[in-house]
C-alpha cells in the first residue's frame, strides 16, 4: 500500500483571490498563479515515494460564480504542470466527497491502493484538517 499526501488546490498550490480579508477561489484560467515553491515540493513528495492527490472543495460553480468548464481547465493545466497524481473535485456541499466528509479520500485511497493512516493531509482551512477523520498519520497536529 501507498503513503500519500493529500493536498488542497486554492490557497495551498495556486494562489486565491483576497477581497476584504476573504479567500477566494479564482473564477478564469487567465487567474491561475501556481504559489512559488509548490511544484517543488511535490516533486520532492514524489521522489520521497508519496502519491500526491489534490482533493478541492468548488462550491462556486454551484452558486454560479465559476463554470465547472473553468475548474475542469485549471485542473488539466495543473496536472500537466505539475507532478500530481490525480485531482478530485465535489461540487456539491452536500454530497459525501465535500470536505471535511472524507468522501474524496476514500475513493483515492481506493483508486491508488493509498493506506491512509500513513498518510497526510495539507491545507489552509479547518474542512481541509478535518477531512482525515481520524485515519491520517497525526503526529503533526
Amino acid at each position: 500500500m501507498r503513503r500519500c499526501v493529500f493536498l488542497d488546490r486554492d490557497g495551498v498550490i495556486i494562489r486565491t483571490d483576497v477581497r476584504d480579508g476573504k479567500l477566494y477561489a479564482i473564477t478564469s484560467l487567465d487567474g491561475l498563479e501556481v504559489l512559488a515553491g509548490a511544484g517543488d515540493a511535490i516533486r520532492r513528495l514524489k521522489v520521497a515515494g508519496f502519491a500526491t492527490i489534490v482533493v478541492s472543495n468548488q462550491p462556486d460553480v454551484a452558486a454560479g460564480k465559476v463554470t465547472r468548464d473553468v475548474v475542469e481547465a485549471i485542473n488539466a493545466e495543473l496536472m500537466e504542470k505539475l507532478a500530481i497524481d490525480e485531482i478530485k473535485t465535489c461540487f456539491d456541499s452536500a454530497a459525501p466527497c465535500y470536505k471535511p466528509q472524507p468522501g474524496m479520500l476514500l475513493e483515492a485511497a481506493s483508486d491508488h491502493d493509498i493506506t491512509l493512516d500513513r498518510s497526510f493531509m495539507v491545507g489552509d482551512r479547518w474542512r481541509d484538517f478535518g477531512t482525515g477523520g481520524g485515519w491520517l498519520h497525526d503526529d503533526l497536529y
